[in-house]
């Protein structure tokens, strides 16, 4: 049994004496609604089912009787022939992918599915999809269903984007960094590197005079003022933000002075 075509309930010569008979198709056993008469057209709700037929007759002088007949096969539908589909975009969080289903049989409409490491992504299904930052270092995808009626519905899954990038691949700073201590001669200033907008970096530090001269040797978290710096309006430390694989971040502090002899 094929999907289009009608199926037609024939009387059986000891059926003539039936001057009534009633007629319900029937779905995987179950009702369909509305298919009461002697003839079903198959649809595409059929496909893959099994097709029945429950048979009522009355007549006077016999004993009322019904049967249920069942089809052996499930219904057929026609095969379409799907495309390739392809992805269009770059895999960055923030970039826009596009799926371009490909040529399919004329008439075929299609449904689209994102998939984020196999899983469905809540709310993708559209024919693009914009990245977020959940997405990032995760293998994107997209599920393309074509449908047409009289043929059986078709899935073809393309990969979109093997490891989803980040926005940047340069360390971003999020909140300056910060010094505490006094900036008198022999006390110590301690630098806070700040906050930045990936984790597991490692920082280095350069003390600064005047925002802009560097102080020879002064390249860890601390620093003790010295005479020399009395000569200076101010000091800063500037924080490198490093990780493997990323451009490495720079942030200047704020600045402390002025600057005092000791007591």
């Amino acid at each position: 049994m094929t999907v289009g075509s009608t199926l037609t309930a024939v009387a059986r010569p000891n059926d003539l004496r039936w001057t009534l008979i009633t007629y319900q198709w029937l779905r995987n056993g179950m009702p369909v609604a509305g298919a009461t008469t002697a003839s079903y057209e198959l649809t595409n709700a059929d496909i893959g089912k099994t097709i029945g037929l429950e048979s009522y007759g009355e007549a006077d002088s016999y004993q009322d009787a019904g049967e249920t007949f069942t089809a052996e096969t499930p219904v057929k539908g026609y095969t379409l022939t799907p495309g390739a589909p392809a992805v269009s975009g770059t895999g960055q969080v923030g970039s826009v992918l596009t799926v371009a289903p490909g040529a399919w049989t004329i008439g075929t409409s299609y449904k689209y599915r994102w998939l984020r490491n196999g899983a469905a992504v809540t709310g993708a299904t559209a024919e693009s999809y914009k990245l977020t930052e959940a997405d990032r270092g995760q293998r994107i995808a997209v599920r393309v269903t074509g449908s047409k009626p009289l043929f059986t519905s078709l899935t073809k899954t393309v990969l979109g984007a093997g490891s989803v990038a980040p926005s940047s691949t340069t360390v971003l700073n999020r909140t300056l960094p910060t010094l505490a201590g006094a900036p008198v001669v022999g006390s110590v200033l301690k630098a806070s590197p700040g906050t930045w907008s990936q984790p597991g970096l490692t920082y280095r530090y350069q003390w600064l005079r005047d925002r802009s001269i560097p102080i020879p040797g002064a390249t860890t978290s601390s620093y003790e003022v010295t005479a020399a710096d009395l000569a200076f309006r101010n000091l800063t430390v500037k924080v490198y933000a490093v990780k493997r694989g990323w451009t490495s971040g720079t942030a200047l502090s704020g600045s402390v002075g002025r600057i005092l002899a000791a007591r």
